[in-house]
C-alpha cells in the first residue's frame, strides 16, 4: 500500500510540474507579445523623430544652403580633430 501512494504522489507531482511549466510558458510567451509591441512602438517613434528631423534640415538648407555647408564644413573639422587627437593619443601609447 506504501508503494501506491508513493507513486500517486510522485504523479500528481509531476502533474503540478507540468502544470507549472505550462503557465510559466503562456507567461514567457505573453511577456514576449508585450516586449515586441513596446520595441514597435518605440521604432515608430524614432522613425518620426528622423522623419522630423530630416525635414528641418531639408529647410534649413534650402533656406539658407550657405550656413548649412558652413556647418557641415565645421562638424568635418571638428570630427577630423578628434579623431586626430584620438589616433595621435593611441599612436603614443603604443611607443610607451
Amino acid at each position: 500500500m506504501g508503494d501506491n501512494d508513493a507513486e500517486k504522489d510522485l504523479s500528481e507531482a509531476i502533474d503540478r510540474v507540468k502544470q507549472d511549466a505550462l503557465d510559466l510558458a503562456d507567461a514567457l510567451q505573453s511577456l514576449a507579445g508585450q516586449s515586441v509591441e513596446n520595441l514597435d512602438r518605440a521604432a515608430g517613434a524614432l522613425r518620426e523623430v528622423v522623419e522630423d528631423y530630416y525635414t528641418q534640415c531639408t529647410q534649413h538648407t534650402k533656406q539658407k544652403p550657405l550656413a548649412s555647408l558652413l556647418q557641415w564644413a565645421e562638424v568635418g573639422f571638428l570630427l577630423g580633430w578628434l579623431f586626430g587627437k584620438k589616433k595621435e593619443s593611441h599612436e603614443a601609447k603604443k611607443r610607451e
